[in-house]
């Protein structure tokens, strides 16, 4: 089963910041920067590469809820960095493609309004207020990574970028 999904037209992902993305958001942007975004059942989270010149993401059909978003958002930083050949998304990777990938999902999920607020609250309340949605353990996961590209620019707004 192979599944394209283009987002809705005329809606412009959230980029300034201050709004946590959804999975919405995900297609949008695939939709404005024509990139096709295929779901198909398959183990893998995700993978980013070029067919035929054509930019392509294609996400595991399992996937689901935030895990869903940030894997999509992942992918999406593999296509703003430039990235010419295929790319994998890796659980626990430290390379420094992936590290790229992951801050440009991460701080897209959690703006740092947000981050802010939930370390201020020491809550995951805040980011599942703002998505509207339970995010359960993996949020923690997500805010841990978000920290960690705060406290190696913490003044820098572009450091999410």
């Amino acid at each position: 089963m192979n599944l394209s999904v283009r987002g809705r037209r005329g809606r412009k992902p959230p980029r300034d910041g201050k709004h946590p993305w959804t999975f919405d958001d995900v297609e949008e942007c695939c939709y404005q920067e024509e990139i096709e975004l295929v779901i198909v059942p398959m183990k893998q989270p995700g993978f980013f590469r070029h067919y035929d010149g054509q930019p392509t993401i294609v996400l595991s059909s399992y996937l689901q809820g935030i895990k869903k978003t940030f894997v999509g958002a992942h992918e999406l930083g593999h296509y703003f960095s430039d990235t010419p050949e295929a790319a994998l998304y890796m659980p626990g990777s430290s390379s420094k493609r992936e590290y790229a990938a992951n801050r440009f999902a991460v701080c897209r999920i959690i703006p740092e309004r947000v981050m802010l607020r939930m370390v201020a609250q020491r809550t995951l309340w805040a980011l599942e207020e703002e998505l509207g949605c339970e995010i359960s353990d993996f949020g923690s996961k997500l805010l841990e990574m978000r920290l960690q590209v705060y406290a190696r620019s913490p003044n820098l707004h572009w450091s999410c970028e």
